[in-house]
């Protein structure tokens, strides 16, 4: 997962662009400011910063973004209308890629300090260690791989599908308590869609 909450990213662009008009120089968001209550060993930031850089560089974050909306262009059939939009995404794209520099240091800083709050100095040393191994880089180059291996999937749908009236009967039940509550407030046309 050599990426900071792209999926995030891109889909909060493509779900409300209206929010992405944003200028890019408009980075107002700092981490949170430690306390006594929550600061952490100064020697663990510094080690979870070097961390930090090794396992989410802006670089991959942007090649993964790029990278993903290209397949998507690939499942647009009509050859029209996948060059109009390729250009839209190109120019979107350029932009985003000013507002991810822009944040990607302030995001950088908050991942250190909840890799800081997590781990020891110590542990993080090891973690530098091993992610500087081979092995190391292969496993942090996407760490996300096996929730979208074809047997995970599988089991995940079949433990959904048998939760799925679990859920139900759940939902149902707090419809029920809220329309109750409705009704106690004097609300006496509340109705539960579920009932």
């Amino acid at each position: 997962m050599k990426r900071i909450s792209v999926f995030a990213i891109a889909a909060s662009l493509l779900a409300t662009p209206a929010q992405a008009s944003a200028p890019a120089d408009a980075v107002t968001a700092t981490p949170a400011v430690l306390t006594a209550a929550n600061a952490v060993d100064p020697d663990a930031i510094v080690l979870a910063r070097e961390l930090v850089t090794l396992i989410y560089p802006l670089s991959d974050s942007v090649d993964y973004l790029r990278t993903s909306w290209a397949e998507s262009l690939d499942s647009i059939e009509n050859v029209s209308m996948r060059s109009r939009v390729k250009q839209e995404y190109e120019r979107s794209l350029n932009r985003i890629e000013q507002v991810m520099s822009a944040h990607f240091p302030v995001m950088q800083e908050a991942y250190a300090t909840a890799y800081a709050r997590e781990f020891t100095a110590n542990e993080l040393r090891e973690l530098i260690a091993f992610t500087r191994t081979p092995t190391g880089r292969h496993f942090v180059s996407d760490l996300e791989f096996a929730d979208y291996d074809e047997a995970v999937l599988e089991a995940n749908y079949a433990m959904s599908e048998e939760m799925e009236p679990i859920m139900y009967e759940l939902q149902k039940v707090l419809c029920a308590e809220k329309t109750q509550a409705r009704i106690a407030q004097g609300e006496t046309d509340a109705k539960c869609p579920m009932a």
